[in-house]
Order: C-alpha cells, then sequence, then structure tokens
C-alpha cells in the first residue's frame, strides 16, 4: 500500500494494489467508529508492515485513518451498516406508486391514487396484441419517489440519515416490459449477541405502469415469525403459494418453497413461477422476469431478453423489439 501526495489540494489519496482509490478527510471529520478502529488498529500493531507511510510530519494527522484502513482490509475488525429504508420489505400505501386499488383515473394517462393523493402520468407507447384478451402496453411511467435511507453502524451511536431518488430495486423506472416479480425479505438485526430474531418475507409484483401488488403467504397471511439466526439453521419456511389481500384475486404459485432469511442474507431477490389472475390470465415467471402471458383461450405473448434488449412477440407472430441504453448522436 503506497502513500501520495497531491501538490494543487493538499489533500491525500491512498491507492491500494492499483485497484482502490480513496479520498481520505482529515480526522476531526470522520465518524466515531472510524476514529475507534484508528485507535485499536495501531495498537495492535497490524499496520506495522503493511503500511508504508512517509515520516513527513504534515502526514501526521492522517496516521490514524490508515492504520483504521488497514484494520478493515485484513479483516482484524469488521464495520457492518445496518441500512434501513421505509421500502423495506413492503411498500407502505401512502407512497405506493401507479394504480393500485382504489385509483381514480382522471385520463387515459393521469391517475389519482385517493389514499395519498399522489398523481401518476403514464404514457402508453406501444400495445402488444393479437387474437383474444392477452395485450401488454409498454408504458413510460412519469412520476419519481423520494425516500431516505438510514445507516448505523457498530461501534456508532449516531444513525447517518441520506435521501434516495430510487425505488426500492433496480431498473423501476425503465420500460418494464411484461412486469416483475421479486421477494422482498426482511429480519431484525442479528449479531453474535442476539442468535434469534423475527423475520419476513413477501412477494412483490410491479405491473408495467408500476402498479404494485403485494402478495402473502398462505399458511400466515403475511405475518413476521421467529427463527434462528445461525446460517446453517433452517429459517420458517412459507411454502411455495402467495396470494394478494387488497381484492385484486391474484395467485402465485412458486417453483420451490420460500424460506425467511436472516439480517446477514435477507434482501431483494428474483422468484420463478406462475402469478394466475382472476380473469384465467396467467403468467410464467422466470428469475423475476416475465417469459410469457396467456389468457383463458390459450393465446400467449412471449418476452425474450438478452443484455440490453428485449423482444416481444405477440400471438399472431409479430415482434417488437426494445433496446436499452442508446447513445443518439
Amino acid at each position: 500500500m503506497g502513500l501520495k501526495k497531491n501538490n494543487r489540494s493538499r489533500k491525500l489519496r491512498t491507492t491500494f494494489s492499483g485497484r482502490y482509490s480513496l479520498q481520505l478527510l482529515p480526522v476531526e471529520l470522520l465518524p466515531q467508529w472510524a476514529r475507534v478502529l484508528a485507535v485499536a488498529g495501531t495498537s495492535s500493531g497490524h499496520c506495522r508492515s503493511l503500511c508504508s507511510v512517509s515520516r513527513n510530519r504534515a502526514l501526521s494527522s492522517y496516521l490514524l485513518v490508515l492504520a483504521a484502513l488497514c484494520s478493515l482490509f485484513i479483516g482484524s475488525f469488521t464495520v457492518q451498516a445496518q441500512v434501513s429504508n421505509i421500502t423495506n420489505g413492503t411498500t407502505p400505501a401512502g407512497i405506493a406508486p401507479g394504480a393500485p386499488a382504489g385509483s381514480y383515473p382522471l385520463t387515459e394517462i393521469e391517475v389519482i391514487n385517493i389514499y395519498n393523493g399522489n398523481l401518476s402520468l403514464r404514457l402508453p407507447l406501444y400495445t402488444v396484441g393479437g387474437r383474444g384478451s392477452v395485450t401488454t402496453t409498454l408504458v413510460l411511467t412519469i412520476q419519481q419517489r423520494w425516500t431516505v435511507d438510514h445507516f448505523q453502524y457498530e461501534f456508532d451511536p449516531v444513525t447517518y440519515h441520506s435521501p434516495s431518488d430510487s425505488w426500492w430495486f433496480s431498473n423501476a423506472n425503465r420500460l418494464n416490459a411484461g412486469g416483475r416479480m421479486l421477494m422482498r425479505q426482511v429480519s431484525e438485526k442479528c449479531s453474535q449477541q442476539v442468535t434469534g430474531a423475527y423475520m419476513l418475507t413477501r412477494l412483490t409484483f410491479s405491473a408495467p405502469d408500476g402498479t404494485e401488488y403485494e402478495l402473502r403467504d398462505v399458511l400466515t397471511d403475511g405475518e413476521k415469525k421467529g427463527s434462528a439466526c445461525d446460517l446453517l439453521l433452517p429459517k420458517f419456511n412459507r411454502g411455495k403459494i402467495f396470494k394478494t389481500a387488497d381484492g385484486t384475486s391474484a395467485t402465485f404459485i412458486s417453483d420451490v418453497d420460500i424460506y425467511d432469511a436472516s439480517s446477514y442474507t435477507a434482501g431483494t431477490w428474483p422468484v420463478s413461477g406462475y402469478l394466475m389472475l382472476r380473469d384465467g390470465t396467467r403468467y410464467r415467471i422466470d428469475d423475476g422476469y416475465i417469459t410469457w402471458m396467456r389468457d383463458a383461450n390459450g393465446n400467449k405473448i412471449t418476452f425474450s431478453s438478452t443484455t440490453g434488449q428485449t423482444t416481444i412477440t405477440d400471438p399472431l407472430n409479430r415482434s417488437v423489439m426494445i433496446v436499452y441504453d442508446i447513445n443518439h448522436p
């Protein structure tokens, strides 16, 4: 690990094996956990053989920072951040996007969510259809949701807050052809002192216009269940069947049993299975993405995705290709 000086800004930049470059701040601006690690790292002597630092007295204020970084990189001390957001596990009705049950359409492109007063704009770009009632519309949604991420570090009693303009899953603002099905897991914090915690797993189907439908397991109706934190011990089994509770009467049957997860591995994950609606429409979902949808009469629309593009084929074998991230001249 080498250290070099930037003469223009008089700030220091460390480079680790030519791959990572970190801008260092004065030690007074570091959070408390970094200062604790710095003191521990220098007292343990781990960095004596790893850190090659100039003896220039002007660099002395950065030695504690380098000691903390060395301690982190060799694994002697582990700093874990517990990140929480209001959308962890479920989307509150107060910020629900799209047109959930009970919304009022003003025009073909405007929908008012009566519960929270949000206005959703959705511009229909192209409708794919053919025989029967099976259709899907490519929709450009115009809505922005801001939330706040809350960070809690070990060794630091202070909770840090950061605004976020991104939704709870990636690519939420691009064309959502067909829709997406994702598993959302949450858990109370596990640690060496906490060996058991309440955990919860629910599914969310995001329609092309951004509307979200929450599905709960039929065994508990989406209740929290306690499980051991140990990664080697089994967690609560939610089964394969999940249903909506908002009157839309949608049912999802997973290919495999779905289990809860502790805070060590809980997150947002894709699932595979069949989604069935009350009008007889059936969706096949693979790794979170729609691969085909079929109406009650057997008419089918297929979705084929590769890197950067999606191809949609209607029942008459006509195809529409969507290409993402094109650089326009």
